[in-house]
Order: structure tokens, then C-alpha cells, then sequence
């Protein structure tokens, strides 16, 4: 008379994406008339299925491998259809666009079905461009050129509001915008000489000892020769080399620009930009620095010759006067009297009253 009571049920799916994208890599090297990007993507899947890559309409597919092998191409409009099976799937796309280069490029918008995780976008500058600025996810590279130029000048500004200044603060803010391009210690090198061709002219400088006064002047000497050789090399590196735009952030250069999400805002991979113009804007603009800087130069180091040449080039050692001997006065001996003078004593003038 027992019974048994069976109650089966099967338990209900989560709902959730049967495709994970947990590493996006997009890299786009930057041409002059063609762009060519490259997609490589790992991908884990659960079911077999169709996998949807939105390129731009007018790209031309030159890669499509699956695990390094080559898989057939097929299109549906603007999406690419690529086959995946269950498991782990390495997938590398590219194609290339007929685009000429302007001032602002992207990587363009690529679209994915689900969302992703892992990305890294670059782009990549040629050395004949000029990079001004730069956008993307916040992990990525910043031009900190323009924050050293402000900060310039304001300095300029500053110091040509200092007393009796070798340079006015229009002189100063040209001047800076070339060291820009130099260490830090030879902005200051540079500085500092300015400084001291004034003081050397000031009479102060009359005062010194004879010591302080050939040092001080072989020490000028040297440091005319170190600022003109830094004037110099900004001059060179401005006119055959390539700008110092002080990019960093996520390993970038001023010639490959990295970025990093660690996942993506909805189905699409994050756009990155750059702002570019061609090297010869800058060339042009330091051959201005440099005309400016050759006339200039002429007129400072008169002012410096003549500051040096105030006063004497060198000073000869001064010695000690030797002191004077101080003798003493000279003895007179006694007047010695004669014989006759003792034998017959002089009388005494005779009185008024004995004349009668």
C-alpha cells in the first residue's frame, strides 16, 4: 500500500550572449591616400553561429583568417558574416579605405554584435606629420605641449616684469617658445646668461677682488659658448627635426598613439582621433624663430661685448705697498764755547738813568 510521488521539472535558460569578445585589437596605420586597418579579435563561443563585423561600405576586405588559416570572404552590404564554431576563435580582418589624409582622422567605426572587453585602438602617425592633439578613451596619449607653452609664457611674462631686464617680455615669450624644444637645464643655462651679461656691466661688478673678477670673466666666456651652442641646437633640431610634443600616456609616441578601454560602451569599438598637420607648418614656423633668433643675437652679443669689455678683461694681481721705515729725529749736539768767550764775560747794557 505505498506510494511514490515524482514531481520533473526542467529549470528555465538565464538569458545571456552565447558570444564573448574578451580582446579587441584595432590598428590603424595612418597614409597619405589609403588607410589600412587591421582587427584581430578573440572571441569564446558556445554555440556555432554567424559572427557580424560592420565595416565601412566602401572598404575593400584584404584579410579574413581564422587561427592563421584563410577563410572565404562574404558580404551582406556592410557587414561581414564569418562563420564561428564552439570554443575559443582567433579572428584577424583587414581592409583598406581610399582616404586621403586630413587635419582630423579616426580610426573609423567598426561595429560588433555584442559587446567587448580588452580593447586597444592605435593609430599610427607617419614622421612627416605633425601631431597637435589627440582624443579617445581616457586611458590614452596626451599632448603636453601646450600645457609647457603656457607655462613658458608665463614665465616670459614674469620675468620681463622684473627690474631693469635684459630682454622686454615680447623678447622673452619668442625666445621661449623655441627652448621649448631643449632640456629644461638649457632653458635655464640660457636664462641665467642673460642675467649675468647684466650684471657683469653693473658697477658692482668693479668691486670684486681680483680673483672673483678673472674668474667671473673666464666663467662668462664659458658660459657664452654653452648658451650659444644651446640657441644652436634648438635652431638644428627645429629645422631637420622632428617637434618634441611631449606625448605620453599608454606607451605612445609622437608616431603611434595607443589607447585602452577595458570594455566598450555598446556594441561598437571606441572611436580614437588625432589632430595632424604636415612637418612642413612647424619647419616653416621655427625658420621664422630662427631669422627672428640670427638678428637678435647679433644685437646681444654686442651689448655682451661691451659689458665685457667694461672695466678690463683681466686684472693683474695687486700686491701690498711696502711700508715706509719711520726713523727717528736727529740729535743736535750742545754748542761747545771758546776759550775767550769764558775768559771775558759779556758787561750789561748800561741803564738810561746813567747816562747824566
Amino acid at each position: 500500500g505505498e506510494t511514490v510521488s515524482l514531481k520533473i521539472h526542467r529549470p528555465e535558460a538565464i538569458a545571456g550572449a552565447t558570444v564573448t569578445v574578451h580582446r579587441a585589437l584595432h590598428e590603424v596605420p595612418l597614409g597619405q591616400r589609403q588607410r589600412l586597418t587591421t582587427l584581430h579579435l578573440d572571441i569564446r563561443c558556445s554555440l556555432g553561429e554567424d559572427f557580424l563585423i560592420e565595416v565601412p561600405a566602401e572598404a575593400d576586405i584584404t584579410r579574413l583568417t581564422h587561427f592563421g588559416q584563410e577563410i572565404p570572404v562574404r558580404r551582406e552590404g556592410s557587414k561581414l558574416v564569418i562563420p564561428l564554431r564552439p570554443g575559443e576563435q582567433l579572428l584577424s580582418v583587414g581592409w583598406k579605405e581610399n582616404l586621403p589624409l586630413a587635419l582630423r582622422a579616426d580610426n573609423g567605426a567598426v561595429g560588433l554584435p555584442v559587446e567587448s572587453a580588452n580593447i586597444q585602438s592605435s593609430l599610427g602617425v607617419g614622421e612627416d606629420r605633425w601631431v597637435l592633439w589627440a582624443s579617445g578613451p581616457r586611458r590614452g596619449p596626451a599632448v603636453r605641449f601646450w600645457v609647457i607653452l603656457l607655462t613658458s609664457l608665463l614665465t616670459a611674462l614674469a620675468l620681463g616684469r622684473i627690474p631693469k631686464s635684459p630682454l622686454s617680455s615680447l623678447q622673452w615669450m619668442l625666445l621661449m617658445i623655441g627652448l621649448t624644444q631643449v632640456p629644461l637645464w638649457a632653458a635655464f643655462t640660457v636664462i641665467g646668461w642673460f642675467f649675468l651679461l647684466q650684471w657683469r656691466g653693473h658697477e658692482r661688478f668693479q668691486t670684486l677682488h681680483w680673483l672673483g673678477y678673472n674668474t667671473s670673466q673666464v666663467g662668462l666666456v664659458a658660459l657664452t659658448a654653452t648658451a650659444l651652442g644651446i640657441l644652436l641646437f634648438a635652431v638644428s633640431a627645429g629645422l631637420l627635426g622632428n617637434p618634441k610634443m611631449f606625448i605620453l600616456g599608454n606607451g605612445s609616441t609622437s608616431t603611434l598613439l595607443r589607447w585602452f578601454q577595458a570594455r566598450s560602451e555598446g556594441t561598437s569599438l571606441p572611436v580614437c582621433s588625432c589632430v595632424s598637420v604636415s612637418i612642413w607648418w612647424y619647419r616653416f614656423a621655427m625658420l621664422l624663430w630662427a631669422l627672428w633668433l640670427a638678428i637678435s643675437v647679433l644685437g646681444w652679443l654686442g651689448s655682451a661685448w661691451k659689458s665685457f669689455a667694461s672695466g678690463g678683461f683681466f686684472r693683474q694681481r695687486t700686491r701690498p705697498a711696502p711700508k715706509a721705515t719711520i726713523l727717528p729725529p736727529p740729535t743736535i749736539p750742545p754748542l761747545e764755547t771758546s776759550p775767550l768767550e769764558k775768559a771775558s764775560p759779556v758787561p750789561a747794557p748800561p741803564s738810561k738813568g746813567s747816562e747824566n
